[in-house]
């Protein structure tokens, strides 16, 4: 990043409003930092962590067994962020975007920043590791325009929405790269199917993304299939699920997790998942699995409010 894109980013950012009050929800402490106004949105800044002493380090584990720990301590719900209540005016989350603390850029430090000279002070987030901290930014469904016509000292709630969360059916696939397939899971009581259609592989030289952070060239494999929209999968190598754990959905690298996506435009029928795994250029078969299945409901099941 420059100088010059630092400052049009920074730019954008016209108005805070604080809040500087803290919470905890599911096991999980947080600190609302305020409202922060952009040009054409309005997002809810948030801190949170999770790491009580007796937590397990994920890094302790392997793939196989974060696997099975999510399935012991997997309810049938899971969390989400759905709105925020103002003196009893409501006001929706559209969508939420998280990153570690350590590793956000300029942009949302600045932010930070702002927020403290309006006055925000948590002794536990401010006392806590950087790497600990993640830094939520909740996009509202409707922008406010004037942030002053707020009253933030009335009675604020978040609203958390619990959605159905499914389990991982651990599906093995032995599959060639570049050969047709047409292999249906079956998932969800049998209500959908994954149907897997192809293995192709993703060079890092030749993807403008992967370049920024990855420094010499590698190839990952890359998973072709159909479903229904609103599921989400995950895959990895069948090797990987007794090797440690570093993660899922995200290209691990020395300085955080990047997410990369693969443009599918000429095949709009077919998604894409990828492997985050090195593998050699000249990979002609490989053995993954589905691990990671889940479905989003288009109601909640149920709302939770927190007071802060």
């Amino acid at each position: 990043m420059s100088l010059r894109s630092l400052y049009e980013k920074i730019s954008e950012y016209s108005d805070f409003a604080l809040i500087g009050r803290d919470f905890s929800a599911f096991d999980t402490d947080y600190s609302v930092l305020g409202f922060a106004n952009s040009s054409d949105k309005t997002e809810l800044v948030l801190l949170n962590f999770n790491c009580a002493e007796e937590d397990i380090c994920c890094e302790d584990l392997t793939f196989r067994e974060n696997i099975i720990l999510e399935k012991k301590n997997q309810s049938d719900l899971s969390d989400d962020f759905s709105a925020i209540v103002i003196d009893g005016q409501r006001f929706d989350f559209s969508s939420v975007c998280g990153e570690t603390l350590e590793c956000c850029e300029l942009t949302k430090s600045y932010i930070i920043s702002e927020f403290m000279k309006l006055g925000w002070k948590s002794d536990r987030f401010l006392d806590a590791p950087l790497d600990s901290l993640f830094i939520n930014f909740i996009e509202l469904e409707n922008k406010i325009d004037d942030l002053s016509l707020l009253d933030l000292t009335k009675n604020v709630e978040i609203i958390f929405s619990k959605y159905q969360k499914t389990d991982y059916p651990l599906a093995k696939l032995s599959l060639e790269v570049g050969k047709e397939v047409n292999i249906p899971i079956g998932i969800f009581d049998g209500e959908n199917q994954i149907v897997i259609k192809n293995l192709k592989l993703l060079n890092s030289a030749d993807n403008s993304e992967m370049k920024e952070f990855v420094e010499n060239d590698v190839v990952f494999p890359y998973v072709e299939y159909s479903c229904d929209d609103e599921i989400s999968v995950i895959f990895c190598l069948f090797d990987e699920l007794d090797k440690p754990f570093k993660g899922m959905g995200g290209l691990a690298t020395d300085d955080g997790v990047v997410a990369l996506a693969v443009d599918n435009s000429s095949e709009s029928n077919l998604k894409s998942a990828v492997i985050y795994s090195p593998i050699e250029p000249n990979t002609k078969h490989i053995e993954c699995c589905l691990v990671c299945c889940e479905k989003m409901l288009d109601k909640p099941a149920a709302e939770y409010r927190f007071s802060i």
